[in-house]
């Protein structure tokens, strides 16, 4: 297979049940899409997670499929904490909604993103959201009028979580 990330590239074969690790330099932060392709005379099907780590916590990101809405149960952000989304197009552009609403319910503050076919984007949520600099409790609502991949990544300097979309 081949591993695509952040300009980096890498070759390599796993065997059945295998794992392979592909380490990135901790200098700085670095957000990207990983794209990973089989390759060979029979293209093998693949199935795997991946693992986060920023040297004190890691969290695992799995693999889901597309879909056009996704709610994340969970904003923490603003004074010491993060709340970041990844958002990914497939083959086609996709017009994105994203609503934050907030922990004492009432009406969500909400931004559209447009991504063009097989691109990424991946932000903190107040840098998605205007308005969303400091907020613990609500809840993340995406819409999009194609079928996109999304995930949320929360916490701190000192620890962090995968939040699956439900």
């Amino acid at each position: 297979m081949t591993i695509n990330f952040a300009g980096s590239s890498a070759t390599a074969r796993v065997d059945a049940n295998g794992a392979l690790r592909f380490p990135i330099p901790a200098a700085s932060s670095i957000s990207g899409a990983v794209r990973v392709i089989g390759s060979g005379s029979l293209t093998p099907s693949l199935l795997g997670v991946l693992d986060i780590d920023n040297g004190s916590d890691p969290v695992t990101v799995g693999a889901r499929p597309a879909a056009s809405e996704f709610w994340f149960p969970q904003v923490a952000n603003g004074d010491g904490l993060f709340t970041g989304l990844a958002l990914a197009s497939g083959d086609v552009p996709a017009n994105i909604t994203v609503e934050v609403y907030p922990a004492s319910g009432g009406f969500p503050k909400s931004a559209t993103v447009q991504l063009d076919h097989d691109q990424q984007s991946a932000r903190l949520l107040g840098e998605i959201v205007n308005g969303v600099s400091t907020q613990v409790g609500g809840y993340i609502h995406i819409r999009s009028d194609q079928p996109i991949w999304a995930w949320e990544i929360y916490g701190s300097d000192r620890i962090q979580a995968s939040g699956p979309p439900l």
